[in-house]
């Protein structure tokens, strides 16, 4: 059931950010956010941790099991070697 969740959240996560790369949304933060913005932006494992993250927060909150937020930090790997 975990590596489950954790495939799904991986999976999502992946999605998210290539459609965030495609509409132009990482582009925009590389060029418009300050310092920590801009190198957020340009790693590849910090933008899949974040997407990881946010994904997790809203399964956590959608299936009530808080533990699903720990999630991320294995989903966060396989999202990096997805994309």
């Amino acid at each position: 059931m975990i590596l489950t969740e954790i495939a799904i959240i991986a999976l999502l996560s992946a999605f998210i950010l290539l459609l965030l790369r495609k509409v132009g949304a990482v582009e925009w933060l590389q060029l418009h956010g300050n310092d920590i913005i801009h190198e957020l932006a340009s790693c590849e494992f910090c933008l899949s941790w974040w997407i990881c993250m946010f994904v997790s927060l809203v399964c956590a909150f959608c299936v009530g099991d808080w533990v699903v937020i720990l999630l991320a930090a294995l989903a966060a790997p396989i999202t990096r070697k997805l994309l």
